[in-house]
């Protein structure tokens, strides 16, 4: 009878005492920022395109807790750019930074949730910058053959909404060919065996923009 009764005032005790009591678990989390600038990019682009000088990055977080999107409109949102605070508000899951001049070619981004009662409340990422560039494609390569040699300029990180919004200048050994068709791309039609070959120069230039421009040449062998 007296075990008993000292189990169960041990039992009682355990229950009554909060240090016998278990913690609630913290739900497992993530936290994931990402960018994506307004930059012109090519169609069919899989990868990211930085912005230049002039354009805008939109900065977006996220947070999964026990893998399903959290809701952040009741926690107070602190963007950090270079770790000054750059923006703060309930909900603030996004915001936009205007690039208007940098001495690095990136930033770094710090993002935190405060308050929240999950484990993962603070993320960074760096969100780089670039100038404007083109690349010249050429689907035979570096060289100059017998027939119709196709190329096209493919430009990148300009601050318009569609490559038809650019203006275009194309160079063969120097001198202006006449345009015709598509300003994006150049034909040279070779007769017989090529017996030189050829430099091939594109300028790209934003016609709302001075300051945008970019320039890209490629020099081709001729094949005998």
């Amino acid at each position: 009878m007296l075990k008993f009764l000292t189990a169960g005032v041990a039992l009682a005790f355990a229950v009554a005492n909060p240090a016998f009591a278990q913690a609630p678990a913290t739900p497992s989390s993530d936290l994931m920022v990402s960018w994506r600038s307004n930059a012109l990019s090519p169609e069919g682009y899989a990868g990211k395109v930085a912005s230049p000088v002039g354009g805008s990055v939109l900065l977006l977080v996220e947070a999964l807790v026990n893998g399903r999107p959290a809701d952040l409109r009741n926690y107070e949102v602190r963007w950090f750019i270079n770790d000054d605070l750059y923006q703060s508000g309930p909900g603030l899951f996004s915001t936009t930074f205007r690039v208007s001049e940098f001495s690095d070619d990136y930033i770094d981004v710090r993002v935190q949730i405060v308050g929240a009662p999950f484990s993962a409340t603070e993320a960074t990422m760096v969100v780089p910058f670039a100038e404007p560039s083109v690349v010249i494609e050429a689907p035979g390569g570096s060289f100059l053959r017998s027939g119709e040699n196709y190329f096209k300029a493919t430009p990148y990180s300009f601050n318009v909404a569609s490559a038809d919004d650019l203006l275009y200048t194309w160079t063969i050994n120097g001198m202006v060919p006449e345009a015709s068709g598509d300003p994006r791309e150049l034909s040279i039609t070779v007769d017989g065996i090529p017996t030189q070959g050829a430099d091939v120069g594109v300028s790209v230039e934003n016609a709302l923009s001075e300051s945008e421009g970019a320039e890209a040449s490629v020099s081709l062998d001729p094949v005998q």
